[in-house]
C-alpha cells in the first residue's frame, strides 16, 4: 500500500495451493498485517479478500473449526482463539462496508459464508439435514 498513488498489492497472500506448508507463526504475522484498514477502497477490498482466502484454507484444512469447543491444549486454545477474534474483526469489517454499499464486500461477505460452515450441527437444530452456517439465519 502506498499513500501516494492509493495502490494496493497483496504481498501477503499465501500461495493458493496450501496453508500446511506455512508456520502458525507466518500465518498469524499474515493475518496482523491483513486485519488492519485501509482507507484506499479497492485496496481495503483486496485485503478483505486475502483475509477471507486465508481464513478459508484455514477452515479447509481444519486449522478453524466453528460450533466446536476450543482445544484442550493451552497453546491450541490461544490459536483458536485468535482464530476467532481475527474472523469475527474481519466479519465486523466486511459488514461495516456492506452497509456503505460497497458490492465487493457484499460478495466477500457470501465468500465468507460459503467457507465458514459450522463444524457439527448445534444442539436442538438436528431436525435439519444441512449443515447450518455462523451467518445465515436458519429461521
Amino acid at each position: 500500500y502506498s499513500t501516494q498513488h492509493h495502490t494496493y498489492t497483496s504481498t501477503m497472500t499465501v500461495p493458493s495451493s496450501s496453508l500446511s506448508d506455512t508456520s502458525p507463526a507466518e500465518v498469524s504475522k499474515q493475518i496482523k498485517a491483513l486485519i488492519k484498514e485501509l482507507p484506499e477502497i479497492r485496496a481495503d477490498a483486496a485485503r478483505l479478500d486475502d483475509l477471507r482466502r486465508i481464513f478459508t484454507r484455514l477452515e479447509a484444512e481444519g486449522e478453524l473449526s466453528f460450533g466446536t469447543p476450543p482445544p484442550k491444549s493451552p497453546v491450541a486454545a490461544k490459536w483458536h482463539a485468535f482464530l476467532h477474534k481475527s474472523h469475527k474483526t474481519m466479519v465486523s469489517q466486511l459488514c461495516d462496508r456492506v452497509q456503505l454499499g460497497r458490492h465487493s464486500a457484499i460478495r466477500c461477505l457470501w465468500g465468507v459464508i460459503a467457507g465458514s460452515p459450522l463444524t457439527k450441527q448445534q444442539q436442538g437444530n438436528s431436525s435439519s439435514s444441512s449443515p447450518s452456517y455462523k451467518y445465515m439465519n436458519v429461521d
